[in-house]
């Protein structure tokens, strides 16, 4: 379940991978990918016009789109915590 704190390229990742195993049907994709969103995502996703999300390929971009500030914290997250960590040569 995806809640808006984490990588959204790992969510898509596991996500595609788990329904590879049960459809190649990429419109169940789509109608499936709510049910992977916590609450607060979920309210996001509920918003969007319905002539934007067409296929599960423009999910996707709407999504990174919406959440890549994740990475971006996650990783400079990352950065404080190495350089915390790190002893000065």
């Amino acid at each position: 379940m995806y809640i808006a704190t984490g990588a959204p390229k790992v969510h898509l990742s596991t996500f595609t991978t788990y329904m590879s195993f049960k459809t190649n049907n990429k419109d169940m994709y789509v109608r499936t990918f709510p049910n992977s969103l916590d609450v607060e995502v979920l309210e996001w996703f509920m918003k969007l016009q319905l002539d934007s999300v067409d296929s599960f390929g423009a999910i996707v971009d709407l999504f990174l789109a919406k959440f890549i500030w994740s990475i971006l914290k996650w990783k400079a997250g990352r950065m404080s915590l190495h350089e915390t960590t790190s002893t000065p040569r």
